[in-house]
């Protein structure tokens, strides 16, 4: 497990025997991807700033919940 930055979007990277790339924003507001040990982490890079988006909207809609807190933008 790696924590690493594409884009400004921190996220945990994690090496996994999966067939493709798998985001997950927790509720805290982390995002996460677990990547089959092939892709190189360029690619992996790569793939989250095409979903920055959905990021970005996972974490806004965390925000307005009463009570939850998200990890802030770097």
């Amino acid at each position: 497990m790696a924590t690493r930055t594409a884009g400004g979007i921190c996220y945990t990277l994690t090496r996994k025997a999966v067939k493709n790339l798998n985001l997950r924003v927790h509720p805290d507001g982390s995002a996460a991807v677990s990547a089959p040990k092939r892709v190189p982490a360029v690619a992996v890079d790569a793939f989250v700033l095409r979903h920055a988006g959905l990021i970005a909207g996972a974490r806004e809609r965390l925000d307005a919940r009463p009570g939850w807190r998200t990890v802030p933008e770097q």
